[in-house]
């Protein structure tokens, strides 16, 4: 019997009926009335605290992020509708989880849920007062016909469960960052090293003073900034950083009582999340009775350019499974860091994805394959990791920009290669979102292929 893989499934759940194809659910809806009622005082507030801010000592107009988060249906162009309003910029749309039926919402009566979507707008003093201008004409006139390129603001307002500003709780409760804090502060021996992530900006005025500010703060606390890195092409503005055992103390105990540190009450901060990076034990090398000059003696190399690619660690390019079949292209040095016994991981991955399994019988790959070492060993020599002080999503980006498209003065690496073969755990989920996006975006998933316009790119992805 041929060897077929295993197929697990998941453990069976009840399940709502689908909708049929074409068949969109219907929602009863608060009036405008009630919607008035219930969110005016929130426009209010919101309009009322721009005049309880002061202008920057660069006398720029201070800022806030609202997040208007809308129910039982998105609302389509509202990014186009914001360009409209100067003093408004678009900078999210994100689906969130559903919810039952609430606030005229839906019917209680049934089990059905509800979507609920959210956006975020970066918004000024004048942007917030034209925005309320609008919901009070909407209040006051529902059945009016929205001005032209307006209508979305009309379908968010009739759709809107909450508006409010962006918070401090919301750049840390979803992230794990407050669970790396505190494991952290029980070491207290090094500094603690994490990522913010901005809301990205379209402007690079805009992300300079974003990146400025945090970087002030962070050196207020005694910390530095290791990092930062922005990909335009999926809105990703990032910085790495590290700060004192004392000064996560100081979060802390202000998360705990309600009275966040001014880092984390920064306007131009998404998120605060953990460093992302990945580690690989290194584990003591047993012998292997297996005779590569044997198994590889009748599958000899061809000519031709690379077509896969593997990001991992140095391999042994000497190794009887590996000699001239890859080719290491190591930009950052990496191959000096390790020592003997050390390269464990890119040699195995690099010999697995040539070969498949050694026990096995079947054919090796004709093509030599591009190896791009982005793990090394780490400082007490225990693990391979990705380097600690560099973002790995801007990592993964530059070494396959290195690929395709080259480096400053150097040009494209391997302009061959279709498929990458990126196999490393991640515990952050944030960073597989941002690793899927920017898989899609060089895949051609989010527009046109980025690196190849006849074939598609393949990455894999691990968690």
């Amino acid at each position: 019997m041929a060897d077929l893989p295993f197929l697990l499934f998941p453990r069976p759940q009840q399940a709502a009926r689908a909708v049929p194809p074409g068949r969109a659910p219907t929602f009863s809806r608060p009036t405008p009335a009630q919607q008035q009622a219930r969110l005016q005082a929130r426009f209010d507030q919101i309009v009322q605290s721009f005049q309880n801010l002061q202008a920057t000592v660069a006398g720029i107009d201070p800022e806030q992020v609202i997040v208007l988060e809308t129910l039982t249906a998105s609302v389509e162009n509202v990014a186009k509708a914001v360009v409209q309003i100067p003093g408004l910029e678009w900078l999210a749309e994100r689906e969130l989880e559903e919810v039952s039926p609430e606030l005229g919402f839906g019917d209680p009566a049934t089990d059905t849920t509800i979507p609920r979507r959210l956006y975020a707008l970066m918004s000024n003093q004048n942007g917030m007062t034209q925005l309320l201008a609008l919901w009070n004409d909407w209040v006051t006139n529902p059945t009016q016909r929205a001005r032209k390129n307006f209508g979305p603001f009309k379908q968010l307002f009739a759709l809107l469960r909450e508006i409010r500003r962006w918070s401090a709780q919301d750049r840390i409760e979803t992230t794990g960052i407050l669970e790396r804090w505190r494991e952290a502060v029980t070491v207290r021996t090094t500094p603690v090293s994490f990522e913010i992530e901005f809301w990205y900006r379209g402007q690079q005025a805009q992300r300079q003073r974003a990146y400025a500010e945090i970087e002030t703060l962070v050196q207020g606390l005694g910390g530095r900034c290791l990092d930062q890195a922005t990909i335009s092409e999926i809105f990703y503005h990032a910085a790495l950083v590290e700060v004192p055992p004392a000064a996560v103390d100081q979060f802390i105990d202000g998360i705990r009582n309600q009275n966040y540190a001014q880092l984390l009450r920064s306007e131009s901060v998404m998120f605060f999340r953990p460093r992302a990076q990945s580690s690989l034990g290194l584990q003591a090398i047993e012998p292997v009775e297996l005779d590569f000059g044997a198994r590889l003696r009748d599958q000899p190399i061809e000519a031709g350019d690379p077509v896969l690619a593997v990001l991992d660690g140095v391999p042994i390019e000497n190794h009887a499974a590996l000699a001239d079949r890859i080719i290491v292209d190591d930009p950052d040095n990496h191959s000096p860091m390790y020592q003997a016994g050390q390269q464990q991981h890119g040699t195995a991955m690099a010999s697995m994805v040539l070969h498949g399994d050694l026990n096995g019988d079947g054919p090796s790959l004709k093509r030599r394959i591009y190896v791009r070492p982005i793990f090394h060993p780490d400082t007490f020599n225990l693990r391979e990791i990705t380097p600690p002080n560099r973002l790995l999503v801007d990592l993964i980006h530059r070494a396959i920009r290195r690929i395709f498209e080259g480096d400053g003065a150097q040009p494209a690496v391997a302009p061959t290669v279709r498929i990458i073969n990126l196999a490393l755990g991640i515990r952050s989920s944030r960073l597989i979102v941002k690793s899927v996006r920017l898989r899609d975006y060089l895949t051609g998933s989010l527009g046109s292929s980025r690196f190849s316009s006849s074939s598609v790119l393949g990455i894999e992805l691990c968690r």
